[in-house]
């Protein structure tokens, strides 16, 4: 009876990661037109308003490019930009423009947290092509933002795939989008690192090192952490390999050791806030508690995942990346109050064990989704 119980829940975590890869895939821009259709974005009178305040109607001329008119005459175009993946899923803009000269640029609502499309918006990334020619836009030499490198790389994609019909072309733009970051070399070693300690218990003495490392790497230099954020906007738009490709691997990792034996895999050896509460717990040794407290017999990590997933499916659509701390790894970019979750975290981290881990939405979706409901910690996978 127990070997056909574990059977059938063998049986449903690979039906389950099928469904999720087929949602992410789908949402990535598989072609199923029998499934369904991706329809351009259409600019609205709203939207001509917010480029060209003196704009009464607006009417599509070809495609992706609708005249702007005040009351006598035309005033401006409005360029619509192929979608283009960002770090949460999906970005776009519009480009107005009047007489050949950008006026200004609209970012369209996308999945983006809101900390990262304030930072953006702070630092007056979409201003730097104004007063420019399309010509001149389109070879502008605009600097990725840094802290919210994905975003910002992709919104300067976006607007050079938007002017690229109206560019004389080059050989080359900046080189620093061809550069390889000392960064990626780091996380890629990171991650090949963790499959080999994985697989090598006489490496295991060495794992506060290791952890420091993830801490370091995945944490503070990349902030590539997965969230319930992060899926939400993946499962909405999609996942781009070329726009986030450590996410996506962080992903497949996520969903693919289970399949090898190593269940929580990415909880184990890959969360940067997993390795910073293990680390207090190595730096402050001492007897810890485990939160057990419960309601209806379901735990604390039951209810919030419940709470979150309810609002969602209501249509109440809270700021999902406010619910966890790991904006707080995106530091140039994070509220202080995620510096504040981060620090409770540590306290708590000395009397109780880990104690975000008890309650994480991420880490509950991945013990779900990979049929394994009891503790992370298994003969082979040890948490030290």
């Amino acid at each position: 009876m127990k070997r056909q119980t574990t059977k059938q829940r063998d049986i449903l975590y690979y039906v389950l990661v099928v469904l999720i890869a087929a949602a992410i895939g789908i949402g990535s821009g598989w072609n199923l037109d029998f499934w369904s259709e991706n329809k351009e974005y259409s600019v609205t009178l709203a939207d001509a308003r917010k480029l060209f305040p003196e704009a009464v109607s607006v009417e599509l001329s070809e495609e992706a490019t609708y005249e702007v008119f005040s009351t006598s005459e035309k005033i401006g175009e409005c360029m619509v930009s192929p979608r283009i993946q960002g770090y949460g899923g999906d970005i776009q803009l519009v480009i107005g423009s009047s007489n050949g000269v950008i006026s200004s640029i609209l970012l369209l609502p996308n999945y983006e947290s809101s900390e990262f499309r304030t930072y953006i918006s702070n630092e007056k990334l979409i201003e730097r092509w104004n007063g420019a020619s399309l010509n001149d836009a389109y070879h502008r030499p605009v600097d990725i933002v840094s802290g919210a490198t994905t975003t910002s790389r992709s919104i300067i994609y976006a607007v050079r795939q938007t002017l690229d019909p109206f560019a004389v072309k080059v050989q080359t733009l900046a080189a620093q989008e061809t550069a390889i970051d000392y960064r990626d070399i780091l996380f890629v070693a990171v991650l090949l690192a963790s499959l080999h300690i994985s697989y090598t218990r006489s490496l295991r003495k060495y794992r506060t090192y290791y952890l420091v490392t993830v801490f370091v790497v995945i944490g503070l230099l990349t902030g590539k952490a997965l969230s319930l954020k992060a899926f939400h906007g993946w499962l909405l738009s999609g996942l781009s390999w070329s726009a986030n490709w450590q996410g996506t691997l962080l992903l497949v990792t996520a969903f693919g050791m289970p399949l090898l034996k190593k269940p929580m895999f990415y909880c184990t050896y890959l969360c940067p806030l997993g390795a910073f509460q293990e680390l207090i717990s190595k730096a402050v040794p001492r007897k810890r508690k485990s939160i057990s407290a419960s309601f209806m017999k379901l735990s604390l990590g039951d209810c919030y995942f419940a709470l979150i997933w309810s609002a969602l499916i209501l249509g109440i659509s809270p700021e999902l990346g406010h619910l966890e701390p790991f904006m707080a790894f995106s530091y140039t970019v994070a509220n202080y109050l995620f510096f504040v979750a981060i620090a409770i975290i540590g306290v708590l981290s000395i009397f109780i064990t880990k104690p975000w881990c008890a309650v994480c939405p991420t880490g509950y979706l991945l013990k779900t989704v990979t049929h394994t409901r009891r503790s992370a910690t298994k003969k082979g996978d040890v948490h030290e």
